[in-house]
């Protein structure tokens, strides 16, 4: 009688170790939701106009804004009249 684990005994433990670690490092305590209107949020970023292609991130500094985290990145609000990508 062998000792040794099965190969699919090892992976479901190894799996289960993973699960724990991934759920114990992604878990992010609950933010209570806040409203934002469209009109506020235009109001705290200044208007570029101009933009083109090769418009710096340095001349765009101030026009957008970060409204709210979602998932892995957020909502953004950029103001500008001109060419994007």
């Amino acid at each position: 009688m062998s000792t040794q684990p099965s190969v699919s005994g090892a992976l479901l433990i190894e799996t289960e170790k993973e699960t724990e670690r991934a759920r114990s490092t992604v878990t992010k305590p609950a933010l209570t939701p806040t409203p934002v209107t469209i009109a506020d949020a235009f109001s705290k970023v200044r208007f570029f106009n101009g933009r083109t292609l090769e418009t710096s991130d340095e001349a765009m500094q101030g026009a957008s804004a970060l409204l709210s985290e979602y998932r892995d990145g957020g909502v953004y609000v950029t103001h500008y009249s001109g060419f994007s990508e």
